[in-house]
C-alpha cells in the first residue's frame, strides 16, 4: 500500500513547504535585491528561537540563486572564525553560480599563488588564503558578480554568537563596498533578540547599528491555520476542524512547532490519506512538546543564569500572564534586581513582554516542560519563602480569592491551592488588617 510522504519538515533551518505569515518579509528582500541603494540591502532579522528565522534566510537564498547571485552563507559560532570562513568561501568557484565558473576560468580567474603577479592584477580573485583579506577576497568576488550582472549575498545565522574580532572586520568590510565602493552586495543576518542589546547596539560598530531590522512576530491564528492545512492537502489529505483548533491553541504562533505537531500526527495517523484527525493531533502535540523540550528549552535552560531559571519556574505559578512586581516577591528580590532576569529571558526569546508590569511565557510548551521535569528544582515555596519589608508574598489566585469573599475559610483555600492555612491568614491580614 502506497503511503504519502510526510509533507512537515521539522528540522531547525528546513524551509517547510508552506513558508506562512512571511510575506511582507521577503517581498522587502527581494525588492532590496532589485534596487542597490535600497536600505534594506544590509537588514538583521530578529526572533526567538523557532520563530522561522532561518527558514527566511533560506528563502532569501533561494531568490538570490534565482537571480543568479552568489550566496555566502555562514553560521557565526563563539570561538569560531566567520572571517576565515567568508574568504575561504569566496575565493571557491564551486561557491558562484555555474553560468559564472567556465567563463571566469577562460578570463584567467584560475587558481594561483598570491605571490603570481597575474593573481594581483584588477580583476583577479586572490585564491590563496595566504596574502587574501576579507575585504580583498568580497572586492574581487563582488566585481565578477558585476560582470554578470548579478550581486552577492551573505546570510549570517546566529549572529549572537559573532565575536568582536569577526564583527569588527566584517562590518568594516561590508560597510566598505556597499556603501564606499558601492558594489552589489547585500548583507542578511539573523539573531535572537539580545542582539538589539548588544550587537546592533555597539557604538563601535555603526554599520551594524545603521543596519534595518524585522522583528519576526508569532504567526497569527489563520496563517497557523494556513501552514497546517496547506502542507496537508498539498499531500492530498485533510485535516477536521477541530484538530486545526487545536494546533493554532498550542502552536503560540511559532512556526517550527506547527511544524513538530504537523509531523507527529502524520505520523500517529494510522491512515493519513485518509485525515488527520483530532485525536492525531493530540498525540503529535504531547510529541512536540517533547521534542521542543530536548530541541530547544533544555539547551536554552542550560545557558540561563541561576536568577533567571528561577524566574521561569516562579512564572509557572501563574495560568496566564504573570506580573512582574508578584515574581519579585516570589523570588524575595527588589524589581530592579528581578527585572534583570527578566531581561535575560526577553533575550534568550524564552519570554515576552505582556504590556506594563507583565511577562509571560514566549511558548506554550516552555511551563509544560518546567512543570513536567522531575529533574528541576521545584519553584520558589510562596507559602514559607520570607517576603521583603515582612509581607506575605501574595499568589495572585489567592488575592483574587480574597478580594472576591474576604472571609473565605482559610483552611478550605489552603487545601485547594495547596499552601497553608496560616499563609492565607498572613495574606488576609496584610489586605485588610484581620486574619
Amino acid at each position: 500500500m502506497f503511503e504519502p510522504e510526510n509533507p512537515f519538515t521539522p528540522g531547525f533551518g528546513d524551509t517547510p513547504s508552506t513558508l506562512a505569515g512571511r510575506d511582507d518579509v521577503l517581498g522587502r528582500i527581494d525588492k532590496a535585491m532589485q534596487r542597490p541603494r535600497h536600505p534594506d540591502r544590509t537588514l538583521g532579522l530578529i526572533g526567538g528561537r523557532g520563530i522561522g528565522k532561518t527558514a527566511v534566510l533560506n528563502a532569501a537564498e533561494a531568490a538570490a540563486h534565482g537571480r543568479g547571485w552568489a550566496v555566502l552563507s555562514v553560521t557565526a559560532r563563539r570561538g569560531g572564525r566567520l572571517v576565515d570562513s567568508l574568504i575561504q568561501m569566496a575565493l571557491t568557484p564551486a561557491n558562484w553560480p555555474e553560468a559564472w565558473q567556465e567563463p571566469a576560468v577562460r578570463a584567467g580567474y584560475s587558481a594561483r599563488s598570491p605571490a603570481d603577479p597575474a593573481a594581483r592584477s584588477p580583476g583577479n580573485l586572490r585564491y590563496s588564503q595566504m596574502g587574501a583579506t576579507l575585504l580583498s577576497a568580497m572586492t574581487d568576488l563582488a566585481e565578477l558578480a558585476a560582470s554578470h550582472g548579478a550581486g552577492v549575498l551573505i546570510t549570517v545565522d546566529e549572529l549572537q554568537g559573532m565575536n568582536d574580532e569577526d564583527a569588527e572586520d566584517f562590518a568594516a568590510t561590508v560597510q566598505h563596498i556597499i556603501r564606499r565602493e558601492r558594489r552589489s552586495l547585500m548583507f542578511l543576518g539573523a539573531g535572537l533578540p539580545v542582539v538589539e542589546r548588544t550587537l546592533f547596539a555597539d557604538e563601535d560598530l555603526t554599520f551594524f547599528q545603521r543596519c534595518r531590522r524585522i522583528v519576526l512576530q508569532p504567526l497569527d491564528s489563520a496563517e497557523v491555520e494556513y501552514a497546517i492545512t496547506a502542507a496537508i492537502e498539498e499531500a492530498s489529505s485533510s485535516i477536521g476542524e477541530d484538530a486545526v483548533d487545536a494546533v493554532v491553541q498550542e502552536a503560540s504562533g511559532y512556526p517550527f512547532m506547527v511544524q513538530l505537531i504537523g509531523f507527529h500526527a502524520w505520523e500517529a495517523s494510522a491512515d493519513p490519506a485518509g485525515g488527520i484527525t483530532a485525536a492525531d493531533v493530540d498525540e503529535g502535540i504531547i510529541q512536540a512538546r517533547a521534542e521542543m523540550g530536548q530541541l530547544f528549552i533544555q539547551p536554552a535552560w542550560n545557558g540561563l543564569s541561576a536568577g533567571a531559571q528561577r524566574y521561569l519556574q516562579a512564572m509557572t505559578l501563574d495560568q496566564g500572564d504573570s506580573s512582574t512586581s508578584v515574581v519579585a516577591q516570589r523570588l524575595d528580590k527588589s524589581p530592579s534586581c528581578a527585572a534583570h532576569y527578566r531581561q535575560e529571558l526577553i533575550d534568550e526569546g524564552l519570554a515576552v513582554s505582556a504590556g506594563y508590569g507583565k511577562v509571560r511565557f514566549a511558548h506554550s510548551a516552555l511551563p509544560h516542560w518546567l512543570r513536567g521535569n522531575p529533574a528541576l528544582p521545584p519553584p520558589p515555596d510562596v507559602g514559607t519563602t520570607p517576603a521583603a519589608a515582612g509581607r506575605p508574598i501574595v499568589r495572585p489566585e489567592i488575592e483574587v480569592a480574597l478580594r472576591a469573599d474576604p472571609l473565605i475559610n482559610a483552611a478550605a483555600l489552603a487545601a485547594e491551592l495547596g499552601v497553608t492555612a496560616s499563609y492565607i491568614r498572613q495574606v488576609r491580614q496584610a489586605m485588610y488588617g484581620k486574619r
